[in-house]
């Protein structure tokens, strides 16, 4: 190209006839037309103006068309000119030697106007192809330039779970390597927070796809709405597509149903794999304490005993210091503070514990030393690691849950000697909204649920801001799981079931109302079921968080946007119009349509594509989805509560509680709720009891919203 962009064509032929004929023949391109009389002219020209094409004339007196081919070709600024010979010279021999130096094309003469204009528009719309596609290049070169400089900068931030000396890490670096150097699927087995997230990457740096993208996937959190990591399987397959030529990596594959890992495996053998060949590295995590029906048998065949046990913290002791430096000189950069390690005691300490929450319990420690540390040398004493941390009046003794927002542990007043769930906001900063403005919100939270006295709404206790800016707030804690992981574990409920808790939430429900509250975010994660002392399926609402007062839009906390979750949202949020209590009623509905049928009401591939189908499609009658026999009446009174237009609704959560009552419940409550509760949760000692409250828990952390 020209220096001012202008496509050229440069003509060299020592015959004046000819160049006279080519130039008007050219003309009607509308391009700018140079012309030189003979092979050192031409090469002077182009030196001084790089032209698009070059028509060359083979047979010249000073310099031959070949010769000065050549040379164009050996310079790097002029090689790739497409260049058109120009001959009466009609022998295939010719026509090859010209275009083994490089030519793209050779016309005969005498010469044809239509011919010669057709291969010069052709060679030039190549050209300009060319070059774009060189533009695209270069820029996807420098976005990879930059992809792999942050994922060196994420792989050196992440990099302390494999630091240190002991001969348990040493074997563990080998087996890395040799997964990298194989690339076959594999399975980490490891307790979560165990680095395993970390070893994952090394896996994938080490191997023949570590030029493209490392895709993490936490299955704890897919296929919930409110999560942002993955909503339905169209995504997944998005998420294939992302990983293809790198990696994709699925954390806690054990906390997805059974039909998706099989599906996952499915996916991978007919789409993933070309001639026993993967299109990219699969590696998968559970933790190492799985049991077999956790995990799908075609998974376990897929991966044809390709495992590596990731050992746990205790296990190499002597790696503790290392890991406790890094850590420290993270936080102390992020909290602007000069670490320079850890005293003497402290490292014997750590040494000396025995880890229960492994190497994430560290990292979390370390962080909470470094922010009340004013010394250079961080002291960590024994109480430190025995359960002495303490917030407010509670002192913590465990951890029922994390997520993207923080944490839920399980607390003791010091005085009172009485339980609690103590709900911990970490990460304030958020995109969407400012800490203040959130701030704002779990103040609301909390002086929300404060005011009601519904024994069917979770009890607050407390709540407050820590040493470190984090703010908290404390409620009763309660021994059962949420409907969510009810329908999860169990599958679909029975009718006499669901009229049974759908009565208590109304009870809760129109305690609200009536204060002129609405909580703007009724689902199966909202509705927690306990045992109190002797009365099972005791339903407590959950999370009033975003609770608001009826008709005011509280715009400085929701930003104008409507709150809730998309499944479960009425057309009227959706739309962001006035709401009344009338919009929990329509919420309370979805919540207990996915409980009968163990499908959402209406589902769509994005948020707002659901939320259209709220305000716009009819759904499908309960009595149809549901597929067996309910009570009339209580089908009609779900389907009355869905209605599109309020108005049409039951008036209030105290009416719908009125008409529910007026089905029998001959096969649920009392008795058989107790005698279901002794049989599938037993609370002192059951796996399936403590995972279902850790990710009860988990929800209530994970979404800002």
């Amino acid at each position: 190209m020209s220096d001012v962009d202008e496509e050229v064509i440069l003509i060299v032929d020592d015959n004046a006839n000819n160049l006279q004929v080519l130039f008007k023949t050219l003309q009607v391109l509308g391009k700018k037309i140079l012309i030189a009389k003979g092979g050192v002219q031409a090469l002077a020209t182009v030196e001084k103006v790089k032209p698009s094409i070059i028509l060359l004339d083979v047979m010249m007196p000073d310099k031959d068309g070949y010769t000065v081919c050549a040379e164009l070709k050996a310079e790097e600024e002029t090689k790739d000119i497409p260049i058109i010979f120009l001959s009466a010279l009609g022998q295939v021999e010719d026509k090859v030697k010209g275009l083994d130096l490089g030519a793209v094309d050779f016309i005969t003469k005498p010469f044809q106007a239509e011919e010669v204009i057709s291969r010069v528009k052709t060679q030039l719309r190549l050209r300009n192809l060319s070059e774009k596609l060189k533009a695209k290049n270069s820029l996807l070169e420098e976005e990879l330039k930059r992809i792999k400089y942050l994922g060196k900068e994420a792989q050196r931030e992440l990099s302390g779970p494999l630091l240190g000396d002991s001969l348990v890490l040493q074997d563990l670096k080998e087996k890395i390597e040799h997964s990298g150097i194989m690339a076959k699927p594999l399975m980490l087995l490891g307790k979560p927070s165990c680095g395993e997230n970390v070893i994952a990457r090394e896996i994938h740096q080490a191997s023949k796809f570590n030029e493209r993208a490392f895709v993490q996937l936490n299955c704890a959190l897919m296929y919930q709405r409110e999560s942002e990591v993955l909503q339905s399987d169209n995504e997944l397959l998005e998420k294939f597509d992302l990983a293809k030529g790198g990696c994709i990596y699925f954390e806690q594959i054990d906390k997805l149903p059974l039909d998706k890992q099989q599906g996952i495996i499915g996916y991978i053998k007919n789409h993933w794999t070309r001639k026993n060949i993967e299109e990219g590295l699969v590696i998968f995590h559970t933790n190492r304490d799985y049991e077999k029906k956790e995990i799908s048998s075609d998974l376990i065949e897929y991966l044809c005993d390709n495992f590596i046990q990731i050992p746990r913290l205790h296990e190499r002791a002597s790696d503790i210091e290392a890991i406790s430096k890094f850590y420290a000189n993270k936080y102390g950069l992020k909290l602007a503070k000069t670490i320079d390690g850890l005293s003497k005691d402290s490292v014997e300490n750590l040494v000396q514990y025995s880890w229960p929450g492994d190497i994430g319990e560290l990292e979390n420690l370390i962080e909470r030393a470094v922010f009340k540390s004013d010394s250079n040398y961080l002291e960590i004493s024994k109480e430190d690691l025995e359960g002495e941390q303490t917030i407010g009046a509670y002192k913590l003794d465990g951890m029922l849950g994390d997520g993207g927002m923080g944490e839920v542990w399980r607390g003791m007043h010091k005085l009172l000697a009485r339980p609690a769930a103590i709900k911990l906001i970490k990460n304030l900063d958020s995109a969407l909204l400012s800490k203040e403005t959130l701030l704002q919100r779990f103040h609301r939270e909390a002086r929300s649920t404060a005011n009601l006295r519904s024994p069917h709404t979770v009890t607050l206790y407390d709540y407050g801001v820590t040493d470190m800016g984090e703010f908290y707030y404390v409620m009763e804690l309660l021994e059962g799981l949420s409907l969510g992981e009810l329908i999860n574990k169990f599958g679909a409920i029975k009718s006499s079931r669901a009229i049974y808790l759908m009565k208590q939430t109304c009870r809760s429900l129109a305690e609200a109302h009536r204060l002129g509250m609405v909580h703007r975010d009724i689902k199966p994660d909202n509705l927690f079921i306990a045992k109190l002392g002797e009365e099972y399926d005791f339903l407590k609402v959950l999370d009033f968080g975003i609770v608001s007062n009826a008709g005011v839009e509280d715009s400085n906390l929701t930003n104008g946007q409507p709150i809730g979750t998309p499944n479960f949202m009425a057309p009227e949020t959706a739309m962001s119009k006035e709401l009344s209590g009338l919009a929990d009623i329509y919420s309370l509905a979805c919540t207990f349509y996915v409980a009968l049928t163990g499908s959402h009401v209406f589902d769509a591939p994005t948020p707002m594509a659901v939320m259209l189908k709220h305000i716009q499609d009819k759904p499908v009658d309960i009595r149809e989805a549901a597929g067996f026999d309910m009570p009339e009446a209580f089908a009609d009174i779900l389907m009355r509560c869905l209605e599109k237009d309020p108005q049409k609704r039951p008036q209030s959560a105290g009416i719908l509680y009125d008409e529910l009552n007026k089905i029998p419940l001959d096969d649920w409550g009392g008795q058989i709720a107790k005698d279901w509760w002794s049989e599938y949760v037993d609370l002192k000692d059951n796996k399936e009891y403590s995972e279902a409250m850790s990710d009860t828990f988990k929800t209530m952390v994970i979404d800002p919203e």
